[in-house]
């Protein structure tokens, strides 16, 4: 990536590119994913806007939290088993329920591709969970994070934002696509992607609550239903 930094000498403005450090969150295990290809699983990154994050190697996934939604969320397709994507689709609202969400995030640097404007990134992503729904045109993009993004990830478009920097996944090539399993548990996808951003949020049914949470939290419940009991008595 690189960054342009200016200064002025006796009143003249001088301006000169620099390279500027990308940091790549640490690889982390993500329970129940598994990937392939050029697919790399990350903790959530600090900022994901145009020219930030940027690899000629790897596509960046991250786990985002679990929501539950009244219904009124648009998704860019609602996924079937066994289905092939070869085209965007239409904009369809997510029914109501507990989703847990992925953020799938491409964006090459096109700097030192030796002119080549782009390249494409290829890979697969299977989770313990059924695909539900998947989220790749930039204004449902845009409009999603608020309700399932990292709480500290910065997005593009998010809030007030312009969705300028990001673009459509690209369906009009042949190398563009979308692939899932017939048990609906495997994304497998190609994608060109030039000097922009391709981001494609996946949503999964709810990913279960570990039973040691749960064990925990009711020994929690227990131990102040006793203290209340002693207190009373």
């Amino acid at each position: 990536m690189r960054a342009q930094i200016s200064f002025a000498i006796a009143g003249l403005t001088f301006s000169s590119f620099v390279t500027a450090a990308v940091v790549t969150p640490p690889t982390v295990t993500i329970s129940g994913v598994s990937t392939t290809g050029m697919v790399q699983t990350i903790a959530p990154p600090a900022d994901v806007h145009f020219n930030i994050f940027e690899s000629n190697t790897t596509a960046f996934l991250w786990q985002e939290q679990t929501v539950t939604t009244t219904g009124d969320t648009q998704v860019s397709r609602l996924v079937s088993g066994g289905d092939v994507y070869t085209a965007p689709g239409t904009a369809q609202n997510l029914g109501a329920g507990t989703y847990s969400s992925y953020f799938l995030h491409m964006e090459s640097d096109v700097s030192t591709l030796g002119g080549a404007q782009g390249l494409t990134y290829t890979g697969s992503i299977t989770f313990a969970q059924e695909i539900e729904a998947l989220i790749y045109n930039r204004f449902e993009n845009c409009n999603s994070h608020d309700v399932f993004g990292s709480s500290g990830t910065s997005y593009p478009g998010a809030g007030d934002e312009s969705c300028s920097e990001l673009q459509n996944f690209d369906f009009a090539r042949s190398d563009g696509w979308i692939e899932i399993s017939a048990d609906r548990k495997t994304l497998e996808f190609s994608q060109y992607t030039p000097h922009d951003l391709d981001q494609v949020r996946i949503l999964t049914a709810a990913v279960p609550v570990p039973a040691a949470v749960w064990l925990f939290g009711s020994g929690l419940l227990g131990m102040v239903g006793i203290a209340r009991r002693r207190k009373t008595s």
